[in-house]
């Protein structure tokens, strides 16, 4: 199967952990368990799954949780999918168009991410052998969206103490926005909390370098005190 096509409008993955390459191999996947969510489980509604630093998930929206027995259904599914070296379909469409094809769907999360793209004629759609469309470029408010997405999963994660999940996120939340402090210092402070102080650290000075280099600007009194507290 080939990997889900490269656009303009995807996030900057130079610094993706493992390449530009792992990246598209993870995005690719995140396509295919959706679609074999889908086709098994037609009543779930999907909203988004981006790869993270170490693999890809998927939101899925569902009254009865997935069980193993669902789960391993989902993998077999996906192992017919690659095999079959079923095709991406990459189309530009009308935002009137993309509309009306999530809302013949049912698509309520694909509808509200749609209303969150700036005002564009075009948006970008991507679906797996002409199936249901469920992947939308990222494009200026839905990054922004994505973010913040993130951003709160890591809370929610790590008021469950699920703190390699909530670490994992917070790191995507800085690939995704290198240049914002905030992403740093959330970072910071689920390191510490997982009791990586010397990791925390190594992210401040990346923070540090950053800003030096790029922006000619120093950390905010705000950033340099969370790295205060986290070194202890």
């Amino acid at each position: 199967m080939a990997n889900a096509p490269i656009t303009e409008d995807r996030p900057d993955v130079a610094h993706y952990p493992g390449g530009a390459d792992l990246y598209r191999l993870r995005h690719s996947a995140a396509h295919v368990l959706a679609t074999a969510v889908i086709e098994l489980f037609p009543e779930v509604k999907v909203a988004g799954g981006p790869p993270v630093e170490n693999g890809f998930y998927y939101d899925f929206a569902r009254e009865e949780p997935f069980t193993p027995e669902d789960l391993e259904r989902i993998e077999a599914r996906m192992r017919e999918i690659i095999a079959a070296n079923q095709p991406f379909e990459y189309s530009e469409t009308t935002r009137d168009e993309a509309q009306r094809r999530f809302e013949a769907a049912g698509e309520k999360y694909k509808l509200h991410f749609l209303s969150q793209i700036p005002d564009d004629p075009k948006v970008v759609v991507t679906s797996v052998n002409r199936g249901v469309p469920f992947v939308l470029s990222f494009k200026g408010a839905l990054i922004t969206k994505a973010i913040q997405t993130l951003a709160q999963r890591v809370e929610a994660l790590a008021a469950n103490e699920e703190l390699e999940l909530a670490v994992s996120h917070a790191r995507e939340v800085v690939r995704l926005e290198p240049y914002r402090e905030s992403g740093y210092r959330r970072l910071m402070r689920m390191l510490e909390r997982k009791g990586e102080r010397g990791e925390a650290a190594r992210v401040y000075l990346e923070c540090v370098r950053l800003l030096k280099d790029e922006l000619g600007v120093p950390p905010s009194e705000e950033t340099q005190a969370v790295y205060r507290e986290v070194a202890g």
